[in-house]
């Protein structure tokens, strides 16, 4: 039970290794919520930071979206401007139709890998920390490529227990071994 447990995780840490060191394909977005300061009574303003990974097409449009119940008004947190990516104007129509934040990517095709420097500010209607919202990849023509949801970057506390999860299994299998094998040798006459 315990080396399949151990067998599982192992691989699990290869394939992540080697998903992160092979090619990226498929967009993904992840983001991170930071609560700020409130301008206005009432309000909970949040400040979504994204990091994109993926390939892209020249002209292909990210369309971010967000849900009216949960959200209030959007706007432009740290504009993203590179001769690869620009923000376009923010869509943000009148309730009930939910809001979007759209970036047209500029350049020629290009795989982006930890592409930081996007973000969004959001009025947050809902308890506690915001989570993720609906993406999706437009072509130069307006056809969907594909669609998916950000995700939350782990907190730097979470990724750490989690490494320390690992290496003290490692250790403890590993002690193990050495206790196995001295009760091995001392067996033998």
């Amino acid at each position: 039970m315990k080396n399949g447990l151990v067998h599982s995780l192992r691989m699990a840490l290869i394939t992540a290794a080697l998903a992160g060191a092979g090619s990226v394909s498929a967009l993904t977005i992840s983001f991170t919520a930071v609560n700020l300061a409130n301008t206005s009574p009432g309000e909970d303003l949040w400040r979504y930071q994204y990091t994109l990974n993926g390939a892209v097409s020249q002209f292909d449009v990210i369309r971010l979206s967000f849900d009216d119940l949960s959200f209030g008004t959007l706007s432009n947190g740290q504009p993203a401007t590179s001769t690869s990516l620009q923000v376009q104007p923010l869509l943000q129509p009148a309730p009930p139709t939910d809001g979007s934040f759209a970036l047209r990517v500029i350049g020629p095709g290009t795989v982006y890998r930890d592409r930081s420097g996007v973000s969004v500010d959001v009025v947050w209607k809902g308890a506690g920390t915001p989570g993720s919202q609906p993406f999706a990849l437009l072509s130069q023509s307006g056809a969907t490529v594909l669609t998916g949801s950000t995700s939350a970057v782990p907190e730097p506390s979470a990724t750490a227990m989690m490494a320390l999860g690992l290496i003290l299994l490692a250790s403890r299998r590993a002690s193990g071994r050495v206790r196995m094998a001295t009760a091995t040798r001392a067996r033998r006459p």
